[in-house]
């Protein structure tokens, strides 16, 4: 097949309304994966930090992108043995599927960062919740079993380095239990 057929094979999957279903569990099926991954560590080293983890990036999509590929192929056995150019399932993969896996591997390095400094600094009893990030600054939040969540957050820079300032102290923390078991103890004593 020409490069203008196979353009024009892969332009037509595209538009099938079935291709973004399958796509998608393709995306989660690469993201179960992932989590089951006991070999992937955060990262340590400033190097692999900085850029927003982008030598790290790299190296989980040289390690990981063969794997969503195959995974991909399985996934569309009829459109992978038509589109003959092994770059073009690649190209597919890298568009459709890895800005999503890209982002869960960030999540996973920004909550073990933020996990390594909450335990160093606030102690093992203090839960950490799933990042979320907002103008290149991620807020990862922080919980108390049997208290409740959001009781304060550990702030990162797109790196990854904890922003202090930003970030709820030990006080903050044992302000917040206080105040959120306080009235739970009041309305007992009525």
């Amino acid at each position: 097949m020409n490069d203008a057929n196979q353009t024009e094979v892969l332009q037509q999957w595209l538009i099938e309304p079935e291709t973004q279903k399958r796509l998608n569990l393709c995306i989660q099926q690469a993201i179960e994966n992932l989590k089951a991954d006991t070999s992937l560590r955060v990262p340590r080293t400033q190097e692999e930090r900085s850029r927003a983890f982008a030598e790290w990036l790299r190296s989980c999509h040289r390690n990981l992108g063969p794997g969503i590929q195959e995974q991909f192929r399985k996934q569309f056995p009829g459109i992978a043995q038509r589109l003959t150019d092994p770059n073009t399932i690649k190209n597919i993969v890298e568009d459709k599927v890895w800005p999503d896996v890209e982002a869960v591997l960030r999540s996973y390095a920004v909550r073990g960062l933020a996990s390594d400094w909450v335990r160093n600094h606030l102690g093992d009893a203090v839960l950490v919740g799933m990042p979320d990030s907002r103008d290149g600054v991620w807020n990862v939040p922080l919980a108390v079993t049997g208290v409740g969540e959001r009781l304060g957050y550990v702030v990162l820079d797109k790196d990854g380095n904890v922003l202090v300032p930003l970030t709820s102290s030990r006080e903050t923390l044992l302000k917040a239990i206080h105040d959120r078991k306080l009235p739970a103890v009041a309305a007992g004593n009525r």
